[in-house]
């Protein structure tokens, strides 16, 4: 499959979660794509950081990142396509430390990802435990609870909540890069 040649929008994603509680020792990093049907699958790790990014392509669009360490991710889902639509990966994912505003730590990653569509408009985001992500795929519900707060700045769209304890929790960016954020 080419990447397609004049990308109607171009989505730089960063995916951010808690940090795992085990302490490890830093091994080697690695890194791996694998294609599944219309999923494209990236697996990265370094250091104290694993990630398993998952775009959807098709006509129900989805970005997903999962730490299975923290049993914790981000998940992005896009209103449905009148056609099947793909994902390319422009960057591949990258570590990424950050603070909250409260000055706690966030672990997670970033990467470049780009879809050729006139329009692109999130549906729902949700930031929880792998469950929840799962959940959420199959009957289309979140617990209000759980309801992450979402901020506009710019082209990027911010949705982050506080775990339930209260402690750091989840962030997940979405920066539109080639295009508009109406």
């Amino acid at each position: 499959m080419s990447k397609p040649s004049r990308p109607a929008a171009l989505v730089a994603a960063l995916l951010l979660a808690v940090p795992s509680f085990a302490a490890t020792v830093p091994e080697p990093s690695f890194h791996f794509e694998v294609q599944e049907g219309r999923n494209l699958n990236e697996f990265l790790r370094v250091g104290n950081t694993a990630a398993h990014l998952v775009l959807r392509s098709g006509e129900s669009l989805r970005i997903l990142v999962a730490f299975p360490a923290g049993n914790s991710g981000v998940g992005l889902w896009f209103q449905p396509q009148k056609t099947a639509a793909q994902w390319f990966v422009n960057s591949p994912p990258k570590v990424s430390d950050t603070r909250d505003a409260a000055g706690r730590p966030l672990h997670g990653i970033t990467f470049d990802a780009s879809i050729a569509l006139a329009s692109l408009a999130p549906k729902q985001a949700v930031l929880s435990s792998v469950r929840v992500l799962r959940d959420y795929e199959s009957s289309g519900t979140v617990p209000a609870e759980i309801g992450p707060h979402v901020g506009v700045a710019g082209n990027k769209l911010t949705w982050s909540r506080d775990r339930l304890d209260g402690a750091a929790g989840y962030r997940l960016t979405v920066e539109v890069v080639g295009g508009k954020l109406h």
